[in-house]
């Protein structure tokens, strides 16, 4: 409770609360609430930067970069095309190995991020 329910200055506080309000703490509670997080979950996609990782040695050279590149937060196709400077055939084809591979997932509108 935010403050004693016999308190006129906690009223619309409590009132809210008996509307069903939620508390929302960061972005994601936000994306959650209107189902947009959901999507993003589903695929293994996370919404908070992950810990540090360790690409596995047997990367190509564009695999390597695209991995890197989704360390900190899942990609757009189109940003991990400009950011490999390579045709989109090229990057979809190496996303294409690293998702048999276990280590991509795509999530919806064609977002990418590591498992």
């Amino acid at each position: 409770m935010p403050g004693p329910i016999t308190s006129r200055t906690s009223a619309g506080c409590n009132k809210l609360i008996q509307q069903g309000a939620k508390p929302v703490l960061c972005a994601a509670d936000i994306l959650e609430e209107i189902g947009l997080a959901v999507g993003l979950r589903e695929f293994g996609l996370a919404l908070s930067t992950p810990a540090p990782r360790v690409p596995p040695i047997d990367l190509t050279g564009l695999q390597l970069a695209l991995w890197h590149r989704m360390t900190t937060e899942p990609q757009h196709v189109d940003a991990l095309v400009v950011a490999a400077q390579t045709r989109p055939a090229e990057v979809l084809g190496a996303l294409t190995e690293l998702e048999l591979r276990g280590l991509v997932r795509q999530g919806p509108g064609m977002v990418f991020g590591l498992t």
